[in-house]
């Protein structure tokens, strides 16, 4: 059951956010916390550079990734507004969120590489105006993997669930004149913390199985949702 776990958590993340926000506005930024107007490009890209140094850490190769935004079109980037949010709780979701896409591909691609000359497959993300509703913000995560199997969907977001073999282990890792590395996996904390801080104001995290209908044969697609304040506001 991840109902306590989820309070508890939930409990922890506002204190914190409170705890940042005090700060901010000690310091003299006047929205606290909170980000306004925030390059979201920006978001994705450093949260992309940090699971890439991830996934090479541990696995030994990164897969490429492609971020399109869709307000290239100057008719889309004039009307083009990103809502509040907490810049360090999306960085913290891409993360996890890319991290499993890049393992997807990576996995797939050791069971089906041809030659030595191979690479992994890519990962998409897109995000921008059209896959907005006056709602949401969404952020897609596109990967090439094999998918979640639909009795596999609800595992996804339990706390301590995970497909990994092997348990990171801090201490084992010391044991070595080697830097510590972050965990590729194997906690399962990531996406279910991930989706938890996306709930906390109205957002959201969910998987699809893209199939064939996105020019890609097989993998899964990870849409990460961000409310916007007004309607937050209205239905709370």
């Amino acid at each position: 059951r991840n109902e306590p776990i989820e309070s508890f958590l939930h409990s922890r993340l506002l204190i914190q956010l409170l705890c940042d926000h005090y700060i901010s506005l000690n310091k003299g930024k006047i929205t606290g916390a909170v980000s306004l107007g925030a390059d979201i490009v920006g978001v994705v890209d450093d949260a992309v550079t940090e699971a890439k140094h991830v996934c090479d850490a541990n696995l030994g190769v990164a897969p490429e990734v492609h971020i399109q935004p869709d307000w290239v079109d100057d008719s889309i980037s004039k009307d083009f507004s990103p809502p509040p949010l907490i810049r360090s709780w999306l960085h913290h979701a891409i993360v996890e969120v890319v991290k499993n896409a890049m393992t997807s591909n990576v996995e797939r691609w050791n069971y089906t590489q041809q030659s030595a000359e191979s690479i992994p497959p890519s990962v998409y993300i897109i995000i921008g105006k059209k896959l907005c509703d006056p709602e949401f913000l969404r952020i897609q995560i596109i990967d090439q993997g094999t998918g979640v199997a639909d009795k596999d969907k609800g595992r996804a977001y339990g706390f301590a669930q995970t497909k990994s073999q092997k348990r990171w282990d801090r201490l084992q890792e010391q044991q070595s004149y080697a830097a510590v590395r972050q965990p590729l996996s194997s906690l399962g904390v990531g996406l279910p913390l991930s989706r938890l801080m996306m709930r906390v104001f109205g957002g959201d995290i969910y998987l699809t199985n893209h199939g064939k209908r996105t020019g890609i044969d097989s993998g899964c697609t990870a849409t990460l949702q961000i409310n916007y304040d007004e309607i937050y506001k209205a239905n709370n």
